[in-house]
Parts: structure tokens; sequence; C-alpha cells
């Protein structure tokens, strides 16, 4: 048998469930990845100036800037995973007929809420906790350097309604994100793009009722327009992890994927720059390239071996989405007290200091994954029994 034919047998193959498959492994991977890239984006931004602030040591610099630059970036990731995987179930269910609104809403929102109402519990304390200390009150009042927050604008932020708002993911829709935790923005997007993908494939499914069709199709025009024409575009980024699903499985070799890899993240790096200067198309392109990255992985569907790093890959994509709810608040604390009028020079010894507050944030967020994410499955498992009752 041919290597080309044997790779097209494997890529055939749908025996090994998907979670033994490498497949897998690589998803997790770049779901952790993506995670870390936004939290230390933020972290970065905090201690350290903008590297076209820097008047010496540019160039020695340069990687430590590079690799800590593509927050807004990873979040194109999450869309495009989140597009794959959520989009993975909804056709499925459909098709099958077996969709329930019932069980696919019991699914997501114990998903979303059983991370989120302890982040923004969270973030309260840390925010109430820097308004009380003088010592970090110039961050918290806005006047510091250039930082995102002008003055009482925080205290504005952790009103009652601002916080309910977040929890019905209104953010960015009628209120701002809840306290100083900005990265709040896209867990909006999330929620309306999982209410508005099932209501688009019901519309158009040929089993639904034309009646049904009828109103699904309006619902989904409806949700467009409310949720505003920002968080509408960049649901065409999250569908493009839908079509994924569409695409024939193909699987490439070890060195093919090891060059995408390379190529991928360098234009990865390479679009942060550009989405501040062309904003959407910039993100668009990113948004294709990471499409066809995810394509190349999804692919692999050998089975995985239990190395180093596919349990670190699996670990960390565990507590990936706790990460990146609870990390802006506690750092941002951190900074504002460590940090006045001045940020760090990114020298040996702030760069190690500044490392040792990151360290400590990491372990936070895996300690709150630990009472939250970690018990997903259990939680659900409670929710459901106790909605069974419920006529679906």
């Amino acid at each position: 048998m041919s290597d080309t034919t044997r790779l097209s047998v494997l890529a055939r193959d749908t025996t090994l469930p998907f979670r033994a498959t490498k497949a897998s492994v690589y998803l997790d991977a770049l779901r952790v990845l993506a995670a870390l890239i936004v939290c230390t984006t933020h972290w970065r931004s905090m201690f350290f100036p903008g590297f076209n602030l820097l008047h010496s040591n540019r160039i020695p610099l340069l990687p430590f800037y590079l690799v800590t630059v593509g927050g807004h970036q990873a979040v194109i990731v999450f869309f495009v995973l989140s597009g794959l995987l959520v989009g993975q179930v909804v056709l499925r269910d459909v098709e099958n007929g077996t969709w329930s609104w019932k069980n696919y809403l019991t699914h997501r929102m114990v998903r979303l809420w059983l991370v989120l109402l302890p982040a923004l519990l969270l973030g309260l304390f840390w925010d109430r906790l820097g308004l009380a200390m003088q010592h970090a009150y110039p961050w918290y009042s806005g006047n510091y350097l250039r930082l995102m927050y002008p003055p009482d604008l925080i205290v504005r932020h952790l009103s009652l309604s601002t916080f309910l708002a977040n929890c019905a993911f209104l953010q960015k829709i009628i209120r701002p994100e809840f306290g100083t935790n900005s990265p709040l923005w896209s867990l909006s997007n999330e929620f309306w793009y999982y209410i508005l993908f099932p209501c688009c494939v019901l519309a158009l499914h040929r089993k639904t009722r034309p009646v049904a069709r009828v109103a699904y199709g309006l619902a989904a025009v409806a949700i467009a327009i409310f949720v505003g024409h920002v968080i509408a575009s960049y649901f065409l980024v999250w569908l493009g992890g839908v079509v994924l699903l569409k695409l024939p499985l193909h699987q490439f070799g070890r060195m093919q994927r090891l060059a995408a890899t390379v190529v991928y993240f360098a234009m990865f790096t390479a679009c942060a720059p550009l989405s501040k200067q062309f904003g959407g198309p910039a993100d668009a392109l990113l948004a294709i390239l990471t499409v066809a990255y995810v394509w190349m992985l999804y692919g692999t569907r050998e089975q995985a071996k239990e190395t180093h790093a596919s349990v670190l890959a699996r670990q960390g994509a565990r507590f990936s989405y706790t990460l990146y709810l609870v990390h802006f608040p506690l750092l941002y604390f951190i900074a504002g007290f460590f940090i006045h009028q001045t940020q760090l020079v990114p020298n040996v010894r702030n760069l190690t200091s500044a490392f040792l507050v990151l360290l400590p944030t990491l372990i936070y967020a895996w300690l709150v994954a630990m009472a939250t994410e970690f018990n997903l499955i259990p939680v659900r498992d409670w929710v459901k029994t106790r909605l069974d009752h419920i006529p679906t």
C-alpha cells in the first residue's frame, strides 16, 4: 500500500473516537495556547511599555514582544474552534432528528455560567479591593498613564445593572464589561452565536415545518439586528469553524504540519499590527488562515500517544476558559499595586519580577478551575436531572 493510499484510508477511518486522536490533542493545544496568549498580552501591556516606546535594546527584546502581542488575534482562534466544536453538535442533532433546545441550552448555559458567575464575583472582589487601597487607586481612578479607564469609569462599571447584564451576556450590547474585566466582551459574542446558529440551521433545514422555518429565520434576523453589526460580523468568523465540518478530511504528514505551524504563527503575529491599522480585513485574513490551519490539524486521525506534550495540552485545555475569564482583574490589581507612574523597563531583573507575577496568576486560574470548570460534567448532570420534569 502506498503512503498516499495509507493516508487516504486513515483519513476515512472514523472508528477511532475523536478524543483519542492526535487532532483532538492539537486542538486542545491550540485552545490553551490561545488562552495563554491573551493572558500574556494583557500581562505585558500592564507591566511594560509598548515596543514603539522603547529607546534601547529593541532588537533583543523583539521576540518577547512578538509572543505577547496577539491577544485579540487569539480570540479569533477561539471563535473558529467554537464554531467547529459547537457547530458539529448542532448539525449532528438536527440531521439525526434528536435536536432539543432544552438539552442544547442546558449544555451551553452550564458551561458558560459555571465559570462566568464566579469570575464576575472574583472580579468584583479585586476591583473593590483596588479601589479601596490608596496605593493602587491611581490605576482604578484612571489617573495612571494611558491605561484604558478614565476617572470613575470603573466604579460605574461595577454597578448591579452591569453585573446582571454581563450575567445575561449583554455586555457590549446594552452595558459595558463588568469592572476591569475587558476580556468579557467575547463571551457576549459566543453566547449569541450559540443561539443564532441553531436558528439559521433550523430555518434552512428541509425537515423543519414551513411556519417554524419562517419563525427561525425571523429570529435569526432579529438577533443579528439586536446584537449590532460588530458582533454580527464576527459571526462569519465563527462560521469558519462550521465550514471545516463540510471539508473532506485529509491527513497531512508530520513535516507538512510543522511547516504549516511555523507559517501560521508567523502570519498570526503579523496580523496583530495589521489589525490595529486595518481592523476587520486583518481579522478576516486571520480567520481564513486559522480555518486553513485547523483543517490541516483536524484531519490527523491517527491515535494519539500518551506523551508529556499531549498531557500538557489536555490539562491546559481543561482550564483555558477559566484562565481567559479570571486573569485580567487580578493582573490589573497587582499591576496597580506595584506600578505607579512609570511602567517597568524590560530588563532581565524586571522581566523576572513580572514573570513571578504571571506564574501565580496561572496558578490562581487553575485553582478557580478546580472549583468550577473541572466540575462541568457532574454539575451539568445535576442540572439535567432537575430539568427532567420540564417537557421538551
